[in-house]
């Protein structure tokens, strides 16, 4: 029998075999370009986000609003009468339209407190617009102020405003009926959102010469005796939107009553869409 030759086994030594080659997980390139898709997605996610958040503080802000105008035609409802901007109580301090309609809101007991004696300093979550909302929750901080007319001081005249100051004049009162068969609930202011405002218990206002700023963008919240809010943006509360007779279409909505306040020309749509 012939040899029979047999392949050779070679060794393999481990430590000279074939070696596998491993690479970085990412080249510094690699890196670069996951870093900057990084940061576009960052760029063009937070202020969808801000927005987001800014259009829900905004939506709240309308139901607060809301909210005040429920419980203030509520008060009218009632006494036949809207609140004054000030209120007699007593030989006590006078009580601003807020603490006027405490009771409206359900909070009888706070408005007792009020009532009688300094009030207290508690937050209300309904007369702070979320925009312009404070950490502490131990302040009586408020975003809403009423409407008194041409201006403070002569806000006993019931043509031109809709919150009198009842603490000096006590008689003196404005009802919804007045209003409504005059210029119209719909188109005459009963509050808004103000950045001036201070507290819930303070005498905040606005009036023909100090339309209402808020940190929305580019107009308020803007709240009308017949109940339903809208927003109002700057350029349709400026001065310098008139009608075509002149007057001015922020002074047109603060008085209920534009012809006897001397305010003459037509409310249009067109005008409070600006």
């Amino acid at each position: 029998m012939s040899d029979m030759q047999l392949p050779v086994l070679c060794e393999v030594n481990p430590c000279r075999g074939s070696r596998r080659r491993f690479s970085p997980a990412f080249t510094i390139v690699e890196l670069l370009v996951v870093i900057s898709l990084i940061l576009i997605l960052l760029a063009i996610g937070i202020p969808a986000v801000n927005e987001a958040r800014e259009t829900a503080r905004l939506a709240q802000c309308v139901n607060n609003l809301k909210e005040l105008g429920t419980a203030t035609l509520s008060y009218e409802s009632r006494k036949n009468h809207f609140p004054g901007w000030m209120n007699p109580n007593g030989s006590n301090p006078a009580l601003s339209w807020l603490s006027q309609i405490l009771g409206e809101l359900g909070r009888g007991p706070l408005y007792d407190q009020v009532v009688g004696g300094p009030p207290p300093n508690v937050r209300l979550d309904v007369m702070l617009c979320p925009s312009d909302a404070q950490p502490t929750p131990n302040t009586a901080d408020a975003t809403y102020v009423c409407n008194v007319g041409s201006n403070a001081a002569q806000g006993q005249n019931r043509d031109e405003g809709v919150f009198l100051d009842r603490h000096a004049m006590p008689s003196r009162k404005i009802q919804l009926s007045y209003i409504t068969r005059l210029d119209g609930a719909a188109t005459t202011v009963l509050a808004s959102e103000n950045i001036a405002a201070t507290t819930w218990h303070a005498f905040g206002f606005i009036d023909w010469g100090t339309p209402p700023e808020s940190k929305h963008d580019d107009g308020a919240n803007v709240l009308f005796a017949d109940g339903h809010v809208r927003f109002l943006t700057n350029e349709t509360m400026a001065p310098a939107n008139t009608n075509s007779d002149g007057t001015i279409v922020w002074q047109m909505l603060c008085a209920p009553n534009d012809s006897a306040a001397m305010l003459s020309g037509e409310l249009t749509e067109e005008l409070l869409n600006k």
